[in-house]
């Protein structure tokens, strides 16, 4: 069973409520950008394309003050980037295992994603 660990600094995927809440071009552009970050990450550490299902986790640190977001709130652009960049089959419950979403404070934004091979 193969783990691989994405940490990108001072960014984290829009949520679900931004993609809905904003006009559908604005919400193309989110996810745009999400999946640009994703796939230049998974291709500057070099993870292999998937072959199969994987279990996708979520540990998503966020800066300052407030409320933080639902866990949930992550999973539908991280996922769909995922896809576009080849680490992911499909979204579908047959290559995707939801792994636990871990909301941390910090000084600064980041975002770890860790696929494990089924």
């Amino acid at each position: 069973m193969s783990v691989y660990r994405l940490r990108i600094d001072k960014w984290n995927p829009a949520t679900v409520n931004k993609l809905l809440g904003c006009h559908w071009a604005t919400a193309a552009r989110l996810k745009k950008v999400d999946a640009r970050m994703i796939g230049h990450y998974c291709k500057a550490n070099r993870i292999p394309i998937a072959q199969g299902a994987r279990e996708v986790s979520l540990t998503i640190t966020i800066a300052g003050r407030g409320r933080p977001p639902d866990p949930d709130a992550f999973w539908k652009s991280t996922l769909d980037a995922l896809v576009q960049a080849e680490m992911l089959v499909d979204d579908s419950m047959r290559f995707v295992r939801q792994g636990p979403v871990t909301i941390e404070r910090g000084p600064e934004r980041a975002t770890l994603i860790t696929l494990t091979d089924l």
